[in-house]
């Protein structure tokens, strides 16, 4: 029931534009403005360009800016394939099967004693959960 009266399309939003993106309105607003077409030109770039007048507002303020890039994102578990796993699953159930309640100290400990096990208590409480 678009195009009923009281409802209106919704519009893009403009949160993660290129910079190339930004040029173009930057671009369509110097055009409108020095032509002087319309109500305004923040209001008709708006229009040209198919975005909120309160994006356009805030790209042509702060002009063409490149966007930020993601951080490269550590992976805790990097060293950790399914030998480790298995290890680490076959020691809880060994802990188990001798009659006692492992706790992460415990299961760490003995971890280290068959392996070298890199990681501390902490991330083998993360490594347990994701088992």
């Amino acid at each position: 029931m678009i195009g009923a009266v009281g409802l209106k399309e919704p519009q893009p939003q403009a949160t993660n534009m290129n910079k190339q993106s930004q040029k173009i309105i930057c671009n369509v607003y110097a055009y409108v403005k020095s032509n002087k077409l319309g109500k305004g030109p923040i209001t008709e770039t708006a229009k040209a360009v198919g975005l909120s007048r309160q994006a356009v507002s805030r790209v042509v303020e702060r002009g063409p800016k490149t966007p930020k890039k993601c951080k490269n994102i550590k992976h805790k578990f990097e060293k950790v394939d399914n030998f480790t796993c298995d290890l680490i699953r076959r020691t809880v159930y060994d802990l188990k099967k001798n009659g006692q309640s492992p706790t992460v100290s415990e299961i760490l400990i003995e971890l280290q004693n068959k392996c070298e096990f890199p990681y501390k208590e902490t991330t083998l409480r993360e490594l347990l959960k994701k088992l």
